[in-house]
């Protein structure tokens, strides 16, 4: 399989892939709900456009003319709860992702499984027309106010940004990232910091016409590839350190 070339940065997405957002979110408290579709929405525009890893399901996302990734409705399901998942990784339901998947429903900083979803995603790269299709689990966790995403997925060979930290660990290779983002309505005029920012990767825009007023996001991420999987941890609320996302990806490393 060709590798996928993600490195340049996405546009701005266009209003009729707003529209794939999963059921259950209608049904979750305004906050939660909130936060859910920020993290969702935004979190696999940000990576790509850093050139990292892809690492958010659930949503659909912006496509550009050179190479695109967005949700694939039909193959996107949610799971009841923990008994659900072990059930997908033993009975391999997902094709490149084995038996050998880690997963922990609760780690010992008191993060806990609250949201699964299998996610159905389409992609194409920029040298090859060809459209691919794969699935991903995606899971969501909490601690009091605090919340982040764990992601399994075939590896599929991507590219780690040129911005990302390497942090060895044993035989694996941890990777971090720390990214802004601005999400802005698409009148947004770009300051010429904005512009500066953006052209040294620094700062990300997403657009989101509901807002009135620009708003101030931070990525934490730590990725790695193992058993021929793809995994990321990653937070958009602030409120966990890279440090703490770190040592729970240690801990899913030991958990097998």
């Amino acid at each position: 399989m060709d590798q996928l070339n993600w490195n340049r940065a996405f546009e701005r997405t266009p209003e009729k892939f707003t529209e794939g957002l999963h059921t259950v979110l209608e049904a979750l408290p305004e906050q939660e709900e909130r936060t859910m579709k920020l993290h969702k929405k935004l979190r696999r525009t940000i990576v790509l456009a850093a050139a990292a890893v892809m690492v958010l399901g659930g949503a659909v996302f912006a496509a550009s003319e050179f190479g695109y990734i967005r949700s694939d409705a039909f193959n996107t399901y949610d799971l009841k709860d923990a008994a659900a998942v072990e059930n997908v990784i033993a009975g391999e339901t997902i094709d490149g992702i084995t038996a050998d998947a880690k997963f922990l429903e609760t780690y010992s900083n008191g993060f806990t499984m609250t949201k699964a979803t299998v996610d159905g995603v389409e992609a194409r790269s920029e040298e090859n027309p060809e459209e691919i299709h794969y699935q991903e689990l995606w899971l969501h966790y909490c601690r009091e106010n605090a919340s982040l995403a764990v992601t399994v997925e075939p590896d599929m060979g991507y590219s780690v940004s040129d911005r990302s930290v390497e942090v060895p660990y044993g035989d694996v290779a941890l990777y971090t990232l720390v990214q802004d983002y601005k999400c802005v309505n698409e009148d947004y005029e770009m300051t010429p910091e904005d512009r500066a920012a953006e052209t040294d990767g620094t700062l990300i825009f997403s657009y989101d016409n509901s807002l009135t007023e620009p708003e101030l996001y931070q990525q934490r991420y730590v990725c790695w590839t193992e058993d021929g999987m793809h995994y990321s941890i990653d937070s958009m609320d602030s409120l966990t350190e890279l440090d703490e996302l770190v040592q729970m990806a240690q801990e899913l490393i030991d958990s097998k």
